[in-house]
């Protein structure tokens, strides 16, 4: 079994909000799956597949926010 002797975390964090519960969550890079879209007009759509952490769906995005952990959250 492998122990860790020294973790480096630099993944980024982003910031989401949940269009089916309105839940406010954060999610690291590592988690978040990214895909393209092929449209009719001959060029690429990249979306963003996160999991909610409440209401545990999966909900694509258009872009994502980087996390601020100094702002308020309303």
């Amino acid at each position: 079994m492998a122990t860790i002797i020294e973790q480096h975390d630099d993944d980024n964090m982003y910031e989401f909000i949940c269009p089916i519960c309105g839940t406010i969550f954060s999610a690291r890079e590592r988690e978040i799956d990214k895909y393209e879209l092929d449209s009719t007009n001959s060029y690429y759509q990249i979306k963003y597949l996160v999991e909610c952490p409440n209401c545990k769906k999966y909900v694509s995005f258009s872009d994502k926010n980087e996390y601020n952990k100094n702002k308020d959250n309303e």
